[in-house]
Parts: C-alpha cells; sequence; structure tokens
C-alpha cells in the first residue's frame, strides 16, 4: 500500500542534449535518476504544417527495470484557436514492492487519451478545455482497472508585474467520473 510510504526525501537528477534542425526537426534525449530508479529519455518534434496538422510529437522513456512510457501527439493551431489531442501510457515492471512509490516518474501503470482547445476571450482572458479518458491500474500487474472520463475548464489572465516578471491568475473546473471494472 502507497500510503504507507513517506513522500518526503524524492530525489532527482536530469541531464539532456537537445538539437533542431533547420527545418524545425526537435530530437532531444538524455538519462534522468529518480531516487534509485535510472531512466533514458528522448523526444522528438516534427512540424508538419499541413492543413489539419502543425506538429506532431513523441516521447518516451524506458528505465533499468524494463518500465517504459511514451507519450504520441499532434497539434494545429489557427488564429484564435489551438487545438491538441495525445495519448499517454506507462507501464511499471519493476519490483511489486516498489509500484505505487513516490517519485516524479510515475511507478504505477495508467494510460489517458487526452483531447483540448485554447482560443482567448476579450480582455486578455484565456479559456482551455480539456477532455480525457484515462485507466489506472490500481494493483502490480495491470490489475484492478479504474476508468475515469473528466472535463477540465480554465479560465487564466495574465498580469505583468514588472519587466520578465508575470502573474497568472487561474480558475477552473474539474469533473470526474469514475467507473471501476
Amino acid at each position: 500500500c502507497a500510503s504507507n510510504r513517506d513522500p518526503g526525501a524524492n530525489h532527482f537528477a536530469d541531464v539532456g542534449i537537445g538539437y533542431t534542425t533547420n527545418s524545425a526537426i526537435s530530437l532531444s534525449g538524455g538519462v534522468m535518476m529518480d531516487n534509485n530508479r535510472l531512466y533514458t529519455n528522448a523526444s522528438l518534434d516534427i512540424p508538419v504544417n499541413s492543413r489539419f496538422i502543425d506538429r506532431v510529437y513523441a516521447d518516451g522513456l524506458l528505465g533499468n527495470d524494463n518500465s517504459a512510457g511514451y507519450q504520441i501527439g499532434a497539434s494545429k493551431s489557427y488564429e484564435f484557436l489551438g487545438l491538441n489531442a495525445s495519448y499517454r501510457d506507462n507501464r511499471y515492471r519493476g519490483d511489486e514492492r516498489d509500484f505505487r512509490q513516490y517519485g516524479i516518474v510515475p511507478a504505477y501503470d495508467f494510460s489517458t487519451l487526452q483531447f483540448s482547445a485554447t482560443t482567448f476571450l476579450p480582455w486578455g482572458i484565456g479559456l482551455a478545455v480539456n477532455y480525457g479518458i484515462n485507466t489506472l491500474y490500481q494493483h502490480y500487474g495491470r490489475e484492478n482497472k479504474n476508468e475515469t472520463a473528466s472535463w477540465d475548464f480554465t479560465l487564466n489572465r495574465d498580469f505583468a508585474l514588472r519587466d520578465n516578471l508575470n502573474l497568472r491568475v487561474d480558475f477552473g473546473y474539474h469533473r470526474g467520473v469514475n467507473k471501476i471494472g
């Protein structure tokens, strides 16, 4: 049970390198350590600039215990509207006693399909709407599945305090509906 574990003293380190080509393709990779778990990570961002997609992206990580996670997605920006769709999956394959252990990198199994839209309202107010279909596994080995459909609505406004310093105020609403399977 994760509730009797100490959430404090979490150590994290990361080193990475990235490169962007003349055609704006971005590649990066690195190594990170989360407590005693070691991970390699990589990401790729490719501009598509088509009628329906501006860019596609993918990133992933692989742990020294064969745990792995990845995300793929696509986005499109219009003059006053931004759209994004992504899928994320994480599989923990480490020791069962460490399942759901606290850390920066998730030590549990989950997947998420998410759609989002952003726009601006009058007076410089931003509006974001997100819809997600989430699956979280409560027990090691992808057992005891919990499915959630969630909606998020957020209004935000940035205020310039001085050069290079802004204050963002967010106001949001979250609604999630659980189905246990």
